[in-house]
């Protein structure tokens, strides 16, 4: 297992916070990123993200994606074998057997609850998919909103949006200068409206509509 350990929340709240992933995702307020800026993350919106309380948020990010990757990575295994990698971490390996025992018992709970909540299927689909990939992948995506000062005394709103393709993504951490595509480009509200539209067509086309 190559996450921390870090699973401490208690099953009430671990619980609380799945139920939100699920419904941000329902809603499009929230979504799977995979092999997409990271191999896996959670992209949660920012008005969602604010609304959320700090706790819920720490225990979706130090637990349930952490949970997820680690299913991803390791693919399916069995209740026995995943007791037998949490009772092995150094973090909790000097604690007494009854103590291990209650942390391991937990930690395969909450992997279960994981791997029975979301689309285990799709997003393993999904992860095989670009790790077989020799393909760029997108690493970094940002933006900068700017007012522009026409000379008839308008005021013009643009954004600048920056997106750099890396075959790696472990080069964005290892903070590689490597790049395989930067790209840093203008646009407008209409030019955003017509990307949306351009993209929902692309989408379509890979669900076969």
């Amino acid at each position: 297992m190559a996450v921390k350990f870090r699973f401490t929340s208690p099953w009430e709240e671990f619980e609380y916070a799945v139920q939100t992933v699920k419904e941000l995702l329902d809603q499009k307020k929230a979504y799977w990123l995979i092999g997409l800026l990271d191999d896996v993350d959670l992209f949660i919106d920012d008005a969602s993200a604010e609304e959320m309380g700090t706790e819920t948020l720490g225990i979706i990010y130090r637990e349930i994606l952490p949970l997820l990757e680690w299913r991803l990575e390791e693919g399916k295994e069995d209740r026995e074998d995943i007791y037998t990698n949490i009772i092995s971490l150094d973090s909790i390996s000097h604690k007494d057997e009854n103590e291990k025992d209650e942390i391991a018992t937990s930690v395969c709970n909450k992997f279960e609850m994981v791997e029975d909540s979301f689309r285990i299927d799709r997003l393993e689909m999904r992860y095989d998919l670009k790790k077989d990939s020799i393909s760029p992948k997108l690493s970094e995506l940002q933006y900068n909103v700017h007012t522009h000062h026409m000379p008839d005394g308008q005021k013009g709103k643009c954004a600048l949006i920056n997106m750099v393709c890396r075959k790696n993504l472990d080069e964005r951490r290892a903070g590689s200068s490597g790049q395989d595509g930067d790209i840093t480009f203008v646009c407008d509200e209409e030019d955003i409206e017509f990307l949306i539209g351009w993209l929902e067509e692309v989408k379509q086309k890979i669900k076969g509509v």
